[in-house]
């Protein structure tokens, strides 16, 4: 499941790095192109290229950001904003145009599976 994506910002046209996990990443940023962003389906790794900042750019994900939260995520969901909240109902396939209440409601046994299946 698609975690982050991680874009490589620096000098070399290239860059080869292994995360925590044992995976070996291999970041591509040809001459007078845009950076290609390598997606990232493991937190451990994701949190490991976020913290060391540049020469690393990491978007996180909706569902990113709820595993990220460590073994709280039914909290870091109720902190979410609403369109935030939008935004990882439809990554799960969930009606996102509804209450803030009922899309909380919706995403709350999603977001419980999600921690008990992956994390």
């Amino acid at each position: 499941m698609k975690i982050a994506e991680v874009t490589y910002v620096g000098t070399m046209t290239s860059n080869k790095h292994r995360g925590p996990s044992g995976e070996s990443y291999y970041f591509r940023a040809p001459r007078g192109q845009e950076p290609r962003p390598e997606v990232i389906d493991n937190v451990d790794d994701a949190l490991h290229f976020d913290r060391m900042g540049s020469p690393y750019e990491v978007v996180w994900t909706g569902v990113g950001k709820v595993a990220r939260s460590g073994k709280k995520p039914l909290k870091s969901l109720k902190k979410m904003g609403y369109r935030q909240k939008q935004s990882l109902a439809k990554e799960f396939g969930i009606k996102a145009n509804q209450s803030e209440d009922d899309l909380e409601d919706e995403l709350r046994p999603v977001v419980e599976q999600l921690v008990e299946e992956e994390f």
